[in-house]
């Protein structure tokens, strides 16, 4: 999975903090992940953010061990290489987007103390 915005990857690389023969080197190593420890896959669904574990893999499918993401990739490979114990879980279609840490908004903090104050004189008046 990805941690950053595809502008924040491009200005990573524009900067020169990472550099594309990096990236191609390090998804060179890639290999197939090891026998999945996943408590849950997920199915049938939009994966926001999604990455595969394995280059070149459609990504139909997230399993997750714990608060863990552990594989990301083809449904039929990860609950092929799943532990027996593994429990499915069909979306039906919705949308799954891991944990987002919400920022603070201090637009949303200053229109709550206004509320609380009341409404105040426009600028100019």
């Amino acid at each position: 999975m990805s941690c950053c915005s595809n502008a924040a990857w491009k200005h990573l690389v524009s900067t020169g903090a990472i550099t594309r023969e990096t990236i191609r080197a390090a998804a060179a190593r890639r290999q197939a992940p090891a026998p999945s420890t996943a408590d849950l896959i997920f199915v049938n669904g939009t994966f926001l953010l999604a990455e595969p574990t394995v280059a070149g893999e459609q990504v139909t499918a997230v399993a997750v061990a714990g608060e863990t993401i552990v594989d990301v990739g083809d449904a039929d490979r990860i609950t092929r290489e799943a532990r027996p114990a593994a429990v499915t879980i069909d979306l039906g279609g919705d949308t799954l987007a891991p944990g987002f840490v919400e920022a603070p908004n201090l637009g949303c903090r200053r229109a709550r103390a206004e509320r609380r104050r009341g409404p105040s004189a426009p600028a100019g008046i």
